[in-house]
């Protein structure tokens, strides 16, 4: 999941909801908008093909409530058809693994219905501070005397794997459910968070995805995405990402973070890297080792 300097709790400017969404009756409407290129942070792999500069993409999000049906249309111009990455240097950390490389991959759709106003509880150790895990990748409970800290998350799910046609478009589209938003493999996907990996440290902040399936009743519904819009603390975001074929099983509600186009939505809060954050400023895949700053640590 790409973010762009992300504090622990994010509040987006409010957009006005098509009219139908709270008028009492059926809730229906649509979001349009465009998807940028260079839009990370940690050490994510940033995928800019020429082809891609040249061309662009853009995401449709239609719900109708009645229907129990959310529409997702990706269209894209430059993918290239068989995604093949390798990263510089390893992201794995001690919660979360990824393979080195993608070759000849497939892409997937992220749908993110909760940016960063899904409270959960991550856990720590008393003494050193050092993160254990999130509540949710602790089904026997935390060991004793670990530190409970509430922070916001981001909760998202995966579409089926596609791919760009020869001429490298695309016009993908997926189906959620509008009451039990499930992935591809039907879980409800999981959560990311950016937390300190230590309490300790203000520089420690990174990635934290949650890897147990999570349960069944942790499926989100898009009534709780447009009233947090609607209040102004919420925002959806749509992302392509390169993935191998077959995903290993530590990968399978998450994605690769070798990132395409993305944006976030009512809200363009995810904005590009600045140029000079590239080796090619114009054009260029690289992975980015982009700090996420600290701020006031939860002790």
């Amino acid at each position: 999941m790409p973010q762009s300097r992300l504090p622990l709790i994010i509040c987006v400017s409010m957009l006005a909801l098509p009219s139908a969404a709270y008028a009492g009756g059926n809730v229906k409407g649509k979001f349009k908008f465009d998807l940028e290129l260079g839009i990370g942070g940690g050490k994510e792999l940033l995928i800019r093909e020429p082809s891609m500069c040249e061309g662009g993409a853009s995401a449709k999000i239609k719900w109708n409530k009645n229907k129990d049906e959310i529409k997702v249309r990706v269209k894209v111009d430059g993918l290239p058809q068989k995604p093949t990455y390798c990263y510089d240097e390893s992201i794995d950390t001690p919660y979360n693994m990824y393979p080195m490389c993608v070759e000849e991959g497939f892409w997937q759709t992220w749908f993110v219905s909760r940016f960063f106003t899904r409270p959960t509880i991550y856990y720590y150790d008393a003494v050193t501070g050092d993160l254990i895990d999130n509540e949710f990748d602790l089904p026997a409970g935390p060991p004793p005397g670990a530190i409970p800290v509430e922070l916001t998350a981001a909760q998202m799910v995966c579409s089926d794997f596609w791919r760009p046609n020869a001429n490298l478009k695309g016009n993908v589209k997926f189906t959620f459910d509008y009451d039990q938003i499930l992935d591809a493999i039907g879980s409800p996907g999981t959560l990311v968070g950016v937390v300190p990996f230590n309490l300790f440290d203000d520089e420690s902040f990174w990635l934290h995805y949650t890897e147990e399936i999570l349960p069944m009743e942790e499926a989100q519904t898009w009534d709780t995405t447009l009233a947090e819009i609607e209040a102004g603390i919420g925002a959806t975001v749509i992302s392509i990402s390169a993935e191998p074929m077959p995903k290993p099983p530590y990968l399978l509600t998450h994605d690769q973070l070798m990132i395409s186009w993305t944006e976030s939505y009512p809200t363009q809060f995810l904005t590009p890297l600045p140029p000079e954050a590239f080796d090619d400023p114009d054009c260029g895949t690289e992975q980015i080792d982009v700090p996420f700053p600290g701020g006031e640590l939860p002790i």
